[in-house]
Order: structure tokens, then sequence, then C-alpha cells
């Protein structure tokens, strides 16, 4: 009898090492694009979260892998998995777009919540509606973006504003806000969402003062099960530049992390971006089209001169007009600009006459007379 238990045992230590010595995994999982360059940027975001976490210089015992397309291939992998970020488009224009609202997903998500499995989700992806996915996400991340109960004809209740917003730490003695420090961001940030109430364990991690709103926002928030697992859920991530940010960065690493069960470090998660990501310095003695004076390009015709009027980072201009005194009328992604002359033979800072709803998708201007 001692020699069956002895066997027994020394049967079970390997399995048991196994384990111990696996890696937690990190899925990471990136919808379909839908947007232009340098937006919603859903298979380049996932590769640089799993570069840092892959990459770390203080957190071991964590593998990110990325799946694009909105779901894996294969469900299996699902299996071992700690925790799952979904970076994806969401629902208000067509209810398929959102990954876990296609076929059985929703249900197979479900199982794994059940499991205790971690769940993030960033931006886009907190749109879903109220009766297929609103109760699902204040369960499993906390949060979503209520586009239906709202006041008609558009039924949104909760908000969307492009601009720049003082960020501060809601809860700084959460694990997801170690290391993390007040910032500024400009962002597409969603607002007055769908929480769940502070009984269900929910802590608001980040809050942001925006324009013309009295009270701060949250923008990002955890959530503790009552089966243990955990969630989190970030309203930013529509730029991906914003990335750059240490902050944006370390958050959204840190709740990975936490929402896995894995003990977030002193000082939140350390990471470098991809060199892929990195910014090339300028040239010696040649500023080329980093500079904010020299023009990326030059005319074909060598009797034109080209003037640098404006040139921004954030900023898409889609379409321009011009009217008798001179002024340019620009239209961009998000406004109306007019630049008017200046007396040295050049233009004025842009002013912005008009901000277009966050809906809207801007083709071209008119201008109309010269007042």
């Amino acid at each position: 009898m001692k020699h069956v238990i002895l066997a027994f045992a020394v049967l079970l230590v390997p399995s048991f090492v196994l384990a111990a010595d696996s890696p937690k995994k990190v899925l990471l999982i990136a919808g379909t694009k839908s947007h232009g360059p340098g937006e919603h940027e859903y298979e380049k975001g996932a590769r640089l979260l799993a570069h840092c976490i892959n990459t770390s210089p203080n957190l071991k015992g964590f593998k990110a892998e990325v799946h694009t397309d909105g779901w894996p291939k294969d469900e299996k992998l699902f299996d071992n998995a700690a925790t799952v970020l979904l970076f994806s488009d969401g629902s208000d224009r067509d209810e398929t777009a959102h990954p876990l609202l296609r076929e059985k997903r929703l249900a197979a998500m479900a199982k794994l919540m059940e499991r205790g499995v971690g769940f993030v989700a960033i931006h886009y992806t907190v749109f879903v509606p109220t009766k297929k996915g609103g109760e699902e996400f204040l369960d499993w991340c906390g949060g979503y973006f209520d586009y239906e109960s709202g006041a008609k004809p558009r039924g949104w209740f909760s908000k969307i504003k492009t601009c720049t917003g003082k960020i501060d730490l809601a809860s700084p003695k959460h694990p997801v806000s170690r290391g993390l420090k007040p910032f500024e961001l400009r962002e597409e940030f969603y607002y007055n969402m769908r929480l769940a109430p502070a009984e269900r364990s929910l802590s608001p991690i980040l809050s942001a003062t925006l324009p013309d709103e009295k009270e701060p926002q949250v923008v990002a928030w955890a959530v503790e099960r009552k089966n243990g697992g955990r969630g989190f859920g970030y309203t930013g991530g529509h730029f991906h530049s914003n990335w750059e940010n240490e902050n944006v960065r370390r958050m959204v690493l840190n709740a990975l992390v936490w929402t896995a069960h894995g003990e977030v470090p002193e000082g939140g998660v350390k990471s470098s971006l991809p060199e892929t990501e990195k910014k090339p310095s300028a040239p010696a003695n040649n500023a080329g089209p980093n500079s904010d004076t020299d023009l990326d390009y030059r005319p074909a015709d060598p009797r034109l001169k080209a003037i640098l009027i404006d040139r921004s980072p954030d900023e898409s201009f889609v379409s321009i007009k011009a009217d008798t005194m001179g002024r340019l009328f620009v239209g961009g992604r998000e406004a109306l600009f007019v630049y008017e002359p200046d007396d040295k033979g050049g233009y004025k800072a842009r002013r912005e006459l008009f901000r277009f709803p966050p809906d809207a998708w801007v083709a071209g201007i008119e201008v109309y007379g010269d007042r």
C-alpha cells in the first residue's frame, strides 16, 4: 500500500510543477479596421500591447498572443487564457460589426466569464445594445456605452467628445493605478457611461475633466465579479498615437495583469514601444517632413510657390474652398476651419467655425457669399 501511495505522489509532482511554471496567457483580440489611418488601429494596438507584455523588464510569468478579425480561428485557444482583451468596432451602426454579437460568441464568452477569466474592453468595443450585451458588459467589465435609452431622436444616453482632457486618478490605491500620474490627453472620450453600481465592486480608475462638462467623467474603471473574475473598461483608444503616452500604456498593461489575477508590479508594468512604433529622428541640417516649417512635397511646376499653411498630427483635412477675399475654408474630420490672410502674404492661425456631430462623415464643403 505504501508503494502505491508513493507512486501516486510521484505522478502528481510533475503535473503540479508544470502548472506552476506555465505563464499566464493574455489573449488580445483585434477587430477588423473600419476607420482611417491612425484611428481605431485595432491590430496595431493589440500587437503593441503584446510586445509590451512579452518584453517588459519587470513582468514575469505572462505571455501575450494576438488574434485578428475579431475572434480566434480555433476557440480552443481560449481554454487556458487568463484574461481576454477585445479591441474592435461597436454595434451602433451595424450589430454584426461587433465581434461578440455574431454567431454564438456572446454565449462562448459567457462560459469564459463563468470560469473566472478576465475581460478587458477598449474604446468602440463598449458599444453594445442594452438588451444584447449591456447586462453582460455591466457584469463582465463594469460598463458599456448606452446609445439606445437617451432622448429622441438620436437616443444616446452616453456621450462622445474629441478634446483635450485633464486626467486624474480616481482610485490611486487600486492595483491598476500603480505607477500612474495625472496627465493631459487629446482623445475621443466616451463618457456618461452606463456603469455598474459601486456595490457591485466597481472602482473608477481615471476621471477626465472635459470642456463644457461641470463634473469629471469616468473614462476607465475596474470591476470584480461575484465569482472572483475581474474586468476593466477604457473608453479611450481612438488615436493610435496615444499608446505613446506611458500613462495610457501602463494603465492597460496593469489592467491585463490584474484581470489575469497576477500581481501588478510596484510602480506598474514597465514597457517600451516596438521599433516599428518609434518615430524617426530628423536628419541633421534637414528637418524634412518632421519639420513645422518645411513642406512634405514640392510643386511640379517650378513657377508655382507652395506655402505651408498648417500641419496637424491628429486632424485629417479632407476638403478646401477659397472665397474672393482670399480666405480658405477647410473641412477637417471634426470641424470646419477658416484661414484668413494676414498682411505679410501668409495666413493667420486657423479659427474653428463649426464642430461636426460625433457621428458625421464629411466629404466636402460649399461656401456661399463673402461674409
